[in-house]
């Protein structure tokens, strides 16, 4: 994950820098991952230091669940800015990548916060428009139809109706009204 363009840094439980010092008022901060014991998961040493990071504040809920069996990945993004449509192709990134240990590893990822909720935000709206607009528009076409029965009857007030929808979209924002009317006549 450190290798995508876009992220700043990562922690998670085998980088998280703890306190393994014995002495009082020292501080000894040592990645996790150093100060894992070489003994079996059932020895008595093992065990001592399982509890002592499901005891750790800083870790337990942070990175790690209360029961031990869920832990989380911090990835921190190098925005600078807080524009909607350049957290997507970032937060797309780092889901292939997870996506890809998922299969070789047989862990399941999630994402979460807010980079990653304002990139699915951003996705679902745009699917949303696709869908709605173009039904929309079929409903004003049956409606207009059904209630003037004629082509100018429905063609004129869809055109009215449709071009403020054109132009929330980004469809019309280039075309002035006189463009408009003048690729009509041309028609």
């Amino acid at each position: 994950l450190r290798n995508i363009p876009g992220v700043r840094s990562i922690t998670s439980l085998t980088t998280m820098p703890v306190d393994r010092s014995d002495r009082p008022n020292v501080v000894d901060l040592v990645p996790l991952a150093q100060g894992i014991p070489d003994s079996p998961e059932d020895s008595d040493v093992y065990k001592t230091w399982q509890r002592e990071i499901l005891a750790d504040r800083m870790i337990v809920p942070t990175l790690l669940s209360p029961s031990g069996k869920i832990a989380a990945v911090w990835v921190e993004l190098d925005m600078e800015h807080d524009d909607i449509m350049s957290f997507g192709p970032i937060v797309e990134a780092v889901r292939s990548q997870l996506h890809r240990e998922e299969a070789t590893e047989g862990l399941r990822f999630r994402c979460a916060g807010i980079a990653a909720v304002r990139s699915d935000m951003a996705v679902a709206i745009a699917r949303d428009q696709a869908l709605l607009i173009g039904v929309s528009l079929l409903l004003m076409v049956v409606l207009l139809g059904a209630l003037n029965r004629t082509l100018h009857g429905v063609i004129i007030p869809l055109c009215i109706g449709a071009w403020p929808t054109l132009i929330m979209v980004g469809s019309a924002d280039k075309m002035t009204p006189e463009k408009f009317s003048r690729s009509l006549a041309e028609q």
